[in-house]
């Protein structure tokens, strides 16, 4: 089986990527800017940024990781459908 799909390909990959550099770039950005002068907005800002940033990423590998699982389990249950038919057939002539 081949995919035929890259991951450059998937919307929700790309959505995904831009989420998280545009995230990663604005903490950059807030912490060269500021450095050391944070006020409790800024950093509360730049918490809630780490944190969405997170939670997206651990959002995104298990879905996809529980999408595999259950492709691989469909493709499996196909597999013996085509099997079982393909022994009725043999079975039948």
């Amino acid at each position: 089986m081949t995919l035929d799909k890259t991951p450059l390909k998937s919307k929700k990959f790309m959505a995904y990527l831009i989420s998280e550099i545009t995230t990663k770039a604005g903490m950059f950005y807030m912490l060269m800017h500021l450095k050391s002068k944070l006020d409790w907005e800024e950093l509360a800002l730049l918490i809630a940024m780490l944190v969405s940033s997170s939670a997206l990423t651990i959002g995104y590998v298990l879905g996809v990781a529980a999408l595999e699982k259950y492709l691989h389990s469909a493709v499996e249950i196909l597999d013996k459908d085509k099997e079982s038919d393909k022994k009725d057939d043999q079975e039948e002539s």
